[in-house]
């Protein structure tokens, strides 16, 4: 069965490079010019490197603008294009805890069921593009990450020794959410879950209690078929309590160092390397990373990251490994930021991580209209 896991990876990565991509921008209105020509870049980048790729955050508005055939004529030449290179891809976000008025919930809870139950306006743009044996697609459970630490914060109320909120501020989702999005024809889901609740003390045993909600959660989507990615939600760093409140301590700084992620993955994977429906994305969006002198922090999370893989792979685990982009792992520039692939995988069972979101700042909040981020690309040259 590991072996059916490591086939999908160089599946994928034989598609993002022996597929024809896309003849630079498609005609169209200049977001279309935009996106497809950052979609481009990426696709080019997967395949002159002859590597795999992994959209793995993508989202658009429903229709609280008016404008859902806009946004869904979009996502679907998008996935069109995913398609033909052979790409990877998840949707940010569904999970029985986003309110109905979160714009980018592609799956909702209506009430009354538990977990999520209803479709919302861009379920059918992600049906019409299912996982086959050269991609996977899928969708992204986020709930397990609402108590976290505001991303741009130094300092927070969020750390390690946050007291349990589990059910007030944070949850993961349960099976009735698991059986509904298989039976709307989705496969394959990311769990996202943060570092600092799992593990409370650096270098120690996984909190008891937490490996046990995080696996309950697997395996509640196991029986429903789906493949599970663990998405570790923490940007590049670890919330550590110093007595008063939590301190954003970069991986790869004394406080935190390599090792401890090192650590925290090797007995993560101990858990799940027997499940080969269980893949690991090992950080979700790096950013802010104190890298020291002639390092950038792009280069200091390309060497954390090549530790962390290395690390599972002395394990014995063979198992499919996301390894995200630096700078909230934004799929526009990636080139720039990441000149060269930088994995050197024995189990040649990697694929590079990017996010791409289609608004203005690239944020996923979609302030703006559809026609207004049309209008701002044609002010930008598209």
């Amino acid at each position: 069965m590991r072996r059916v896991v490591a086939a999908l990876a160089v599946i994928a990565m034989v598609g993002a490079f022996s597929a024809p991509a896309p003849a630079g921008a498609e005609p169209g209105d200049a977001l279309h010019r935009k996106i497809f020509g950052e979609l481009d870049s990426f696709v080019s980048w997967l395949g002159t490197n002859h590597v795999a790729g992994f959209v793995g955050e993508i989202g658009w508005p429903d229709d609280a603008g008016g404008d859902a055939d806009q946004w869904n004529e979009l996502a679907s030449e998008y996935y069109d294009k995913l398609d033909q290179a052979g790409v990877s891809a998840m949707v940010w976000a569904t999970g029985e805890w986003w309110p109905r008025d979160y714009k980018l919930a592609a799956y909702e809870e209506t009430g009354g069921s538990e977990g999520v139950d209803s479709p919302n306006t861009q379920a059918p743009v992600i049906e019409a593009h299912p996982s086959t044996d050269s991609y996977l697609r899928g969708v992204d459970v986020a709930t397990g990450t609402f108590c976290e630490a505001d991303h741009g914060a130094s300092r927070s109320w969020f750390s390690n020794h946050l007291n349990d909120r589990y059910g007030r501020c944070y949850i993961y989702d349960n099976q009735n959410t698991f059986e509904f999005l298989a039976s709307r024809g989705i496969d394959t889901i990311k769990i996202e879950f943060r570092w600092e609740l799992l593990q409370k003390k650096l270098g120690g045993k996984l909190d008891p209690t937490e490996i046990r909600r995080l696996t309950r959660a697997v395996d509640a989507a196991r029986a429903a078929g789906l493949k599970v990615i663990l998405s570790m939600h923490n940007f590049g760093a670890y919330f550590l309590w110093n007595g008063e409140e939590g301190v954003r301590r970069t991986v790869g700084t004394r406080k935190v160092p390599i090792s401890d992620l090192q650590d925290v993955w090797k007995r993560i994977s101990r858990r799940f390397a027997a499940d080969p429906g269980v893949y690991y994305a090992i950080m979700c969006e790096p950013v802010r990373m104190k890298s020291g002198p002639g390092e950038s922090g792009a280069e200091l999370w390309e060497r954390v990251s090549q530790r962390v893989v290395s690390a599972i792979r002395s394990t014995g685990d063979d198992k499919l490994i996301f390894v995200s982009g630096y700078r909230w792992s934004a799929l526009a520039g990636w080139a720039e930021r990441h000149p060269e692939p930088w994995i050197d995988d024995p189990a040649n069972n990697v694929m590079y991580e990017a996010h791409h979101y289609w608004d203005r700042d690239g944020s996923g909040a979609y302030d703006y209209s559809y026609s207004d981020e049309v209008g701002y690309a044609e002010e930008q040259g598209y």
